[in-house]
């Protein structure tokens, strides 16, 4: 799998992919903190070329995992940056020790550096706990799978059928997530209000679809308007 490093922001980079027959892709994204440590969030095994690009921004100490959904590659990664930290939900502490070691969680310990620079915040009224985080900076809100952000001309025949019925070719909450993920409607809506209170939000990066560059808060009060 070919992957590219695409520069947002002076101190912010993703790393995008294409799974094979799947339309949704895979995109990791990278936060260069001022101490010129690297913090990843939705983590992707790299090598080669690519690894050492990635290599050349910084050193990678923190690997952000954001749900249930982005946890395929944690361990690969970690085991390649032994010394990196990885931090997840407290309600998913439990389960996920299984798989790889746990270094915090973002309830108890996100201190400073990374909270100088990252806001962490958790969605309520889900089943399964799903945390987005506004880099400071460059006022940039970076979602896992809460928003999705495809276009109709993304993808074609029956694949984009069901991209169509998933409400996932435009910028918003899919069905599928609607679905799987939501437990209490009317929280979950609250959420995502507490978002444009909290936050003044220019840009935001999706991990499934084209980035917004401008105008964010407009687009998720939209995004909260249609569910």
């Amino acid at each position: 799998m070919k992957y590219n490093i695409i520069q947002i922001e002076n101190t912010l980079f993703t790393m995008d992919g294409q799974l094979s027959k799947n339309p949704i892709g895979r995109r990791m994204i990278v936060i260069r903190l001022s101490n010129n440590e690297l913090v990843v969030h939705s983590p992707i095994y790299l090598e080669g070329a690519i690894k050492s690009e990635l290599d050349s921004l910084g050193e990678l100490t923190t690997i952000l995992v954001p749900n249930k959904w982005h946890t395929l590659e944690v361990k690969k990664v970690h085991d390649q940056y032994p010394h990196s930290k990885i931090f997840v939900s407290d309600g998913l502490q439990k389960e996920f020790s299984k798989r790889f070691p746990i270094h915090g969680t973002y309830e108890e310990d996100w201190t400073v550096p990374l909270s100088d620079e990252l806001d962490v915040f958790s969605i309520e009224g889900l089943h399964n706990p799903e945390v987005v985080f506004f880099h400071k900076e460059s006022k940039t809100l970076i979602v896992a799978d809460v928003f999705f952000n495809f276009n109709h001309n993304d993808c074609s025949g029956f694949t984009k059928l069901l991209m169509l019925l998933n409400k996932a070719t435009r910028f918003g909450t899919t069905r599928f997530y609607k679905w799987s993920m939501v437990k209490d409607k009317s929280l979950f809506k609250a959420s995502l209000k507490e978002i444009l209170k909290k936050w003044t939000i220019d840009k935001i990066i999706v991990c499934h679809g084209h980035i917004i560059h401008t105008n964010g808060m407009i687009k998720i009060q939209n995004a909260i308007n249609n569910l």
